[in-house]
């Protein structure tokens, strides 16, 4: 009988020892976690729905049982991509990262305009719906009820099915080129009552042009949300109020 060999036992042993004390996490283990805190970045009441994880890779680690604390978690971005790196701990020890990137889309409730917007329009009732939405190209808030476009127009022309967001929306005019308008004028504690002629369109709180269908002075105004103007400045760059 042949005894054992006692250097081919000590490389055995050296090697199982080696296949339990170097371990890392799993890339299912990593890409579960990295799912779950990308689904986090995504506040309701939008979600984040994942398409996909890949695995970024990890530092090898001298321990049978890695745990993985969040460094960072960056997106989604505009291509709906978020990265994540975590730290990994051996017996609450720091030991290396590890790394993944997942992809998804974000969806949610938003105004979607219902048909064609014409710029400076006031936003109607009818041409707004709440439709859920990919908002993951999103660059600003998108809104969310038709209360919240009421009194707002477009900044420029949006096609049916866009997604309204705060920077496409301007506050509506309450006052129209070519249309007489009242004018409260006020000068040296005096106040006049006055009619003009728009210039410009106006929505409330900007300064138009107007023409004083009296006098035909030419007249800077702020507009106001009953649709009335300001004056204030005067023909000769008078003073302001």
């Amino acid at each position: 009988m042949r005894s054992p060999n006692p250097c081919r036992a000590i490389v055995l042993a050296v090697l199982v020892a080696s296949s339990v004390s170097v371990a890392a996490p799993p890339e299912d283990a990593v890409c579960r976690r990295a799912t779950r805190l990308a689904q986090a970045q995504v506040a309701p009441p939008d979600r984040f729905e994942v398409l996909s994880c890949r695995f970024g890779g990890a530092d090898p680690v001298q321990a049978a049982n890695v745990e993985l604390e969040p460094l960072e978690a960056d997106g989604p971005n505009a291509s709906g991509i978020v990265r994540l790196r975590f730290r990994q701990l051996a017996d609450g020890v720091p030991r290396g990262e590890a790394r993944a990137t997942v992809r998804g889309t974000v969806r949610g409730p938003a105004l979607v305009a219902a048909r064609t917007l014409s710029r400076g329009e006031p936003i109607g009732a009818g041409a707004i719906t709440v439709v859920e939405s990919d908002l993951t190209r999103l660059t600003a808030e998108p809104l969310r009820d038709p209360a919240e476009a009421f009194g707002l127009a477009p900044g420029r022309t949006l096609g049916a099915g866009r997604v309204l967001t705060r920077d496409l929306v301007v506050a509506a005019p309450v006052v129209r080129r070519g249309e007489i308008v009242d004018l409260r004028i006020e000068h040296a504690g005096l106040r006049v009552s006055a009619r003009g002629l728009a210039r410009t369109d106006g929505a409330p709180g900007e300064r138009i042009a107007v023409r004083n269908t009296a006098s035909g002075a030419e007249l800077i105004g702020v507009v106001l949300p009953d649709g009335s103007l300001r004056v204030v400045r005067g023909p000769l760059g008078g003073g302001a109020r």
